[in-house]
């Protein structure tokens, strides 16, 4: 009440909402009965996996469904996109060219993440940190072609670009020299 009297807008954002009960769903609906005569106080954005979808399409929370007044679908990255989008993240986090992966190790991991942002984050993330580990200043694809990172990094995945390691646990290996 005090945001709003100062002129302020108050958003409550819930990240990861698909793994949050039902239960609590409708607690949040009930946050937004929070109202003046002219307008809400509070605003709710959910954010989350399409699992999200299919929580929404539960008629037991109907009431929330029927207030959501906005709902975006982000698909996945063109393989030309994805490199635009790496090196952008790169600029953004302070390197002065964002050309810290190999074009090879680009097209790969556009592969290996499918386009799908949240995959290309993870596995640019643990490249990198396998990059550091090993002291190599670019990310790139080893003699075999394989994109390399950390094991286990895209157990959840799948996808051609996995190799099995010696534990026979498939992992993406590290993209260095």
């Amino acid at each position: 009440l005090e945001k709003h009297i100062a002129g302020r807008r108050v958003v409550v954002f819930v990240e990861e909402a698909q793994g949050v009960p039902l239960d609590t769903l409708e607690e949040i609906r009930l946050l937004t009965n929070l109202e003046t005569e002219r307008e809400k106080l509070l605003q709710i954005v959910l954010f989350g996996q399409p699992e999200l979808d299919t929580h929404l399409a539960d008629t037991r929370i109907r009431q929330l469904r029927e207030r959501i007044t906005h709902s975006f679908n982000l698909m996945p990255l063109p393989a030309p996109l994805v490199t635009d989008y790496v090196q952008h993240r790169l600029r953004m986090a302070g390197h002065p060219r964002g050309d810290v992966f190999s074009r090879a190790a680009l097209n790969l991991l556009a592969g290996a993440s499918q386009g799908l942002m949240r995959r290309i984050n993870i596995l640019a993330d643990k490249s990198l940190l396998a990059a550091f580990a090993a002291d190599n200043a670019i990310v790139r694809l080893d003699e075999r072609d394989r994109l390399h990172v950390v094991p286990g990094a895209m157990l959840e995945f799948g996808g051609d670009a996995i190799d099995r390691g010696p534990s026979g646990r498939r992992v993406l290996a590290a993209l260095v020299d």
